[in-house]
């Protein structure tokens, strides 16, 4: 049971940490940086599916068997455990015919991701933005203002690339634009 507690709280502080304000008025929770750095151990399920596997190679047909097995939120899932598998996932994500749906999940960890994690998501939402199936149900309006004050965030950033800069200008032309 102890166990069980000490890893729920690990887990907890990889995601936040606590901040005292200068005020004093309390504690904020910051979130911390997401990167898809690292080549650390795939967790059970992933590490003994060949199909996941496979698809870590970069071959384009097994990253579509993936991708349509496993549908954008299980790839999105995936990729927020970051590293090798998240990158592997991210890879795929282009090939899963649902991954408009996932484009709030993909600002999200774009606003806490620093080069270059986030070139790759913002190309991920751009590609997400240009060329996704269209569906018939009616578009996320709460989705699309998220990830429109995200982008501009991402543009006011001191120091971001021109490259990151132009993708998230791009991103949120083509959220405009629907």
């Amino acid at each position: 049971m102890m166990c069980a507690a000490l890893l729920g709280v690990a887990a907890c502080l990889q995601c936040t940490r606590q901040v005292s304000t200068l005020e004093g008025d309390g504690v904020v929770a910051v979130r911390q940086p997401f990167s898809l750095g690292g080549d650390a151990p795939w967790p059970s399920p992933y590490a003994a599916d060949p199909l996941w596997l496979r698809a870590s190679a970069g071959d384009d047909i097994d990253r579509a068997r993936l991708a349509e097995r496993e549908g954008a939120r299980t790839l999105v899932a995936a990729i927020e455990l970051g590293g090798s598998l998240g990158r592997t996932a991210l890879g795929s994500l282009e090939f899963a015919a649902d991954r408009l749906d996932i484009r709030r999940e993909l600002c999200d960890l774009a606003s806490r991701a620093e080069p270059p994690t986030l070139g790759l998501l913002l190309g991920a939402l751009l590609e997400v933005l240009s060329n996704a199936p269209r569906n018939e149900e009616t578009p996320d309006a709460s989705a699309d203002s998220e990830c429109l004050r995200i982008l501009g965030e991402i543009q006011k950033r001191p120091g971001v690339a021109s490259a990151d800069g132009d993708s998230a200008s791009g991103a949120a032309r083509r959220l405009e634009a629907r």
